[in-house]
């Protein structure tokens, strides 16, 4: 009998619903079975329960451990969310639901694919970058003093980089990777990011399989974009690898094509790594790929990884045809028409298959 996997999803804002709907048909066509559990969290939310984060989607994910996200619209100017008692404050929904999940990992991959034009068309890019998320400059706290000056705290503990480097170093070894590279700026923070180097180097010498370094965050930038297969995985402090994450999504022709995962001790969620785009929402042409491709992380967290490397071989054949792309990657596509090309891919796939066998 086939296992049955619980799964906490959340469609989220703007064109939210529409990318969760397409992911869940082609998620269907695989044969996996999941349940889902509907839960809201952002703007949908707030309107409902009169906040972004209602307990009722936090008990959800505690109890499956596992989620499925869309993207959140997060507001210039909003208040900050507040939960928990004592009280914590968050800056946005996304900080709110990593925090009070626990995720202490997010991970982006960045794949150049077959058909779709980027800067490197003739080079391979394949890297991932591993984000610290639960300390840094994003959770220390802001303090204003008057008009025209304000202060901002950053949070680095041995224990979260002792953490990322290890997980990092795990991922490469469970990707078959080769080389793991640290970015900080230890140069002018030697207290923060020199502790965050000091432990990265302290932690590879337990994985002499691997090639590892460190670069500056504005050279390793600089390098990325003139040299992305310099890197394989790359370990970043929060605010470096938020930047980095975007930067290398544009590399490969886009943030659509992006897909990423939370991690923490206890509950892990996948979500892709753009945002809730508003202008575009409820017109059906927004691109899916993103959070398709977070799907297949899904599937290989879950230990179905013969299904999850059918939707990307999938994704990969559609891209490479060029037919039903969305706007975003210079096609005149749909949202709903590129998922139902690639579940026709991977029925079409799995008939061979059958057949051959």
């Amino acid at each position: 009998m086939k296992k049955r996997h619980k799964v906490s999803l959340i469609p989220g804002d703007g064109i939210g619903p529409e990318i969760t709907e397409a992911t869940i048909r082609v998620l269907e066509a695989t044969g996996v079975q999941i349940d889902y559990e509907l839960c809201l969290t952002g703007a949908a939310a707030e309107e409902r329960f009169g906040s972004p984060l209602p307990e009722e989607t936090l008990a959800s994910l505690q109890k499956s451990g596992l989620g499925l996200k869309g993207p959140l619209i997060v507001k210039p100017g909003s208040p900050p969310v507040v939960m928990g008692q004592p009280a914590r404050t968050y800056g946005s929904p996304n900080a709110a639901l990593r925090g009070e999940c626990g995720i202490f990992a997010n991970v982006r991959l960045a794949r150049r694919f077959i058909g779709i034009p980027c800067r490197f068309s003739d080079l391979p890019i394949d890297l991932v970058i591993v984000r610290e998320v639960s300390e840094g400059i994003y959770v220390g706290g802001e303090r204003k003093f008057g008009p025209d000056r304000a202060e901002a705290v950053v949070v680095a503990t041995r224990d979260a980089a002792k953490r990322i480097a290890h997980f990092g170093f795990k991922l490469a070894r469970k990707e078959r990777r080769r080389k793991v590279t640290l970015v900080h700026k230890a140069n002018v923070l030697p207290y923060t990011d020199g502790l965050y180097l000091k432990t990265f180097l302290e932690v590879a010498r337990e994985y002499p399989e691997f090639t590892a370094e460190d670069r500056m965050i504005d050279a390793g930038a600089a390098q990325m974009v003139l040299n992305p297969a310099a890197y394989d995985v790359v370990i970043a402090p929060n605010q470096y690898g938020d930047i980095l994450s975007d930067l290398a999504a544009a590399l490969i022709g886009g943030l659509g094509l992006g897909p990423g995962g939370n991690y923490g001790e206890k509950i892990v969620f996948f979500e892709a790594c753009h945002g809730a785009a508003p202008d575009i929402a409820g017109r059906n042409i927004a691109n899916p790929i993103g959070l398709i491709l977070s799907a297949a992380m899904m599937l290989d967290y879950c230990g179905e990884q013969e299904s999850a490397a059918r939707v990307r071989r999938a994704v990969e054949e559609f891209l490479k045809q060029g037919k039903e792309l969305t706007p975003d990657l210079g096609g005149a596509g749909t949202t709903s028409g590129a998922a139902e090309a690639i579940v026709r891919l991977i029925k079409s796939a799995s008939s061979c298959y059958n057949e051959y066998h």
